[in-house]
């Protein structure tokens, strides 16, 4: 009676310890491509939100609220020297231009121009009106 206790016990441990190395290799090396692919899924879902900076606001004792500190959005100007394959007629010509609208000194234009980089600033904070202007010019780079 002792020795079916002790092999059945021994048995089932078997049998357990069997059916757990199967469905271990049946993860690892079976299906190891969609397992595989599942993990990338979940680790690579990562949802970026870009949200707005909150504003600073003061209310005064009749409930009017002021602003204090609030996000505002201003355009520039910049060029990008190494997409444009310009002649130097129309670096001059576009320095020009801008120079005419901006008031910016036209050789701190064509300077930028000649500058061996990927973006150079030329203005900020413009105006809507200089920013129309020159999108109607519609300049390359």
């Amino acid at each position: 009676m002792k020795n079916r206790r002790i092999t059945l016990i021994l048995a089932v441990s078997i049998l357990s310890g069997a059916a757990i190395v199967v469905r271990l290799f049946s993860f690892q090396v079976s299906n190891h491509e969609l397992y595989s692919a599942l993990a990338k899924g979940q680790q690579s879902i990562q949802k970026e939100e870009i949200s707005d900076r909150g504003e600073i606001l003061m209310k005064d004792k009749n409930g009017i609220l002021y602003e204090l500190a609030v996000n505002k959005e201003w355009p520039l100007v910049y060029i990008s020297p190494n997409e444009q394959k310009l002649t130097s007629e129309a670096k001059t010509y576009n320095a020009e231009e801008l120079s005419k609208i901006l008031s910016v000194d036209k050789d701190i234009i064509i300077e930028k121009f000649n500058k061996n980089s990927l973006y150079e600033v030329i203005k900020t904070r413009i105006s809507n009106e200089e920013f129309k202007e020159i999108n109607d010019l519609n300049l390359k780079g």
